[in-house]
């Protein structure tokens, strides 16, 4: 079975969450759904980023 040796450049980690406050607080819940979109567009385009590029690799390579 092969093993994917791949390595990828990922700049991010995911982000501290603020604690939560003892009764609802909007803005809080605000800024945690602000976080979290921001965390998962980072994810999104690393994860894009990444699968393309081996694919423009090969792609490189054949037509070379």
């Amino acid at each position: 079975m092969a093993t994917d040796t791949t390595r990828y450049s990922i700049d991010f980690v995911a982000p501290q969450l603020p604690l939560a406050p003892i009764q609802y607080d909007m803005n809080a819940f605000n800024q945690l759904n602000g976080i979290l979109s921001i965390y998962f567009n980072q994810l999104d385009n690393g994860l894009r980023q990444a699968s393309t590029s081996p694919q423009a690799e090969a792609a490189g390579w054949f037509f070379s």
